[in-house]
């Protein structure tokens, strides 16, 4: 989980950020993002590859997290991210284990 924020926002102009950031997403965010790019080469008539549909240089954390604490029951898991003031600084973020790594599903609007 930290790896992926500190990738999205460290990598505001370096597309391999996006590859980077990409390859720690879980299946469901990536076949959102796979979608967004097919329909995305429909639209613009070019190659578009599904991590750039990331918002690497646009994205913006809501605050800065202090804590992770995961609840993990089988292979899924719930991160609790805290700030600061763990009140009013709070996300939850789903994660999924394929093979033997973690991989992030944050919330994607549909395609």
């Amino acid at each position: 989980m930290r790896v992926f924020l500190d990738d999205m926002e460290e990598g505001s102009d370096d597309r391999r950020m996006a590859r980077q950031s990409f390859d720690l997403l879980g299946p469901t965010a990536r076949a959102n993002l796979s979608e967004r790019a097919r329909r995305a080469r429909l639209l613009q008539g070019r190659q578009i590859a599904p991590w750039e549909m990331l918002a690497i240089g646009r994205f913006g954390l809501l605050f800065r997290p202090k804590a992770f604490r995961a609840k993990i029951v089988g292979d899924h898991a719930v991160v609790e991210v805290t700030g600061t003031d763990a009140q009013a600084e709070h996300a939850s973020v789903t994660c999924v284990r394929v093979a033997d790594a973690w991989k992030v599903e944050p919330e994607f609007p549909d395609p």
